[in-house]
């Protein structure tokens, strides 16, 4: 089911009730709590309602301090808070921090790009690797055929995989060693694309070009004539005219601490109703 708000649990029919009155019934309901960040953001006042610091989706940078930097969990990025995505973005951030540093724009850009594997019991597994841009999609991976890893597939190799990748996470991750034959940005390479996608890039927003001609434009409607509406007198002003007050500058908000009660963390809080 699709675009489902759950606006109560009907716990004498067993049954979910989203807000436009849809149902749908269950025998066991398992529920996962409001995902949210550290309680120094809260303190911060840099976070939002959820204690994540809002960013932009490709540099990472504060969209409320351009002096600052959201790497991980704590930003507001728009896919799986993962820990391929932090390393992938980190790569991003350390390219650019240098670049600010020496006085040169930014010219590198997160596109999004995760990479995890999955157990799915049994001594099976399956890998994932999308980013912004694209869905999982099935195929082989790193290399296009050779794999040795199957996208969306449940295969044993990739458990040994992910169990292999524990040598890895100790030794070439923590120390800032590359991964070899994985590239920062996803790529397409090895998988089976079925529709139309963005091929891996900077990550940074570029502007489309024209698929074609523009079409020559409509003739002009007639001007109407406007007849100029009659001269109205203002009043006289007062003679000494009150100042306006001050526009109000940076308001200090408290952040929301993640121990608070659900009801005080949203203005409309969905709350299940037992």
């Amino acid at each position: 089911e699709t675009d489902f708000a759950v606006e109560h649990i009907d716990n004498d029919t067993g049954e979910l009730v989203s807000f436009d009155g849809r149902r749908i019934g269950f025998d066991l309901l398992v529920t996962v709590p409001l995902n949210m960040g550290a309680d120094f953001i809260a303190r911060s006042g840099l976070g939002d309602e959820l204690n994540l610091v809002p960013c932009d989706q490709h540099t990472m940078v504060s969209l409320a301090h351009p002096d600052i930097y959201v790497l991980g969990d704590a930003g507001t990025l728009q896919t799986s808070k993962a820990g391929s995505v932090a390393h992938f973005a980190v790569d991003v951030f350390v390219d650019n921090f240098l670049a600010q540093h020496r006085g040169e724009p930014a010219t590198h850009g997160f596109d999004g790009h995760a990479n995890c594997f999955i157990e799915s019991g049994g001594g099976k597994g399956m890998l994932l690797d999308f980013n912004y841009e694209t869905e999982p999609f099935t195929g082989s991976f790193p290399l296009p055929v050779a794999g040795p890893f199957r996208l969306l597939k449940e295969t044993r190799l990739n458990h040994i995989g992910k169990l292999a990748f524990r040598w890895i996470y100790w030794n070439m991750l923590l120390p800032g060693r590359p991964l070899p034959m994985i590239p920062i940005q996803m790529s397409l390479a090895g998988k089976r694309v079925e529709k139309d996608v963005t091929p891996a890039g900077t990550g940074m927003p570029t502007a489309a070009a024209p698929s074609s001609p523009a079409p020559p434009p409509k003739p002009a409607a007639p001007r109407l004539e406007i007849k100029p509406l009659p001269t109205v007198r203002p009043a006289p002003a007062a003679s000494v005219a009150s100042a306006p007050p001050p526009a109000a500058g940076y308001v200090d908000r408290p952040g929301v601490d993640s121990t608070a009660d659900p009801a005080t963390v949203l203005p409309d809080p969905i709350i299940p109703k037992f």
